[in-house]
């Protein structure tokens, strides 16, 4: 495993790098963005982490429905670093 300061740098790499045969909205970016998620709330940037969850989430939701653990686990990152309000 990278050490975590080396992991940013490397993930943010992957989304710089064009992936013309993939859609904007393919499973590969889902899980990209749930990586980079877990690498900044480690890091403590909570707000960039819940933006990428969401994004994670909205591709999960949409490609595999909302009872795929891929998106109930998005979900649940979701609900612990962003719950609703009162």
């Amino acid at each position: 495993m990278w050490p975590l300061p080396e992991c940013l740098p490397r993930a943010e790499r992957r989304f710089r790098r064009p992936d013309s045969h993939f859609a904007a909205d393919h499973l590969t970016f889902a899980t990209r963005y749930n990586n980079h998620a877990h690498i900044v709330v480690a890091q403590g940037h909570i707000p960039e982490a819940v933006t990428l969850w969401r994004r994670a989430y909205a591709i999960c939701l949409k490609a595999l429905g909302p009872d795929h653990p891929y998106t109930k686990d998005d979900a649940a990152m979701l609900r612990k670093y962003d719950p609703p309000g009162p």
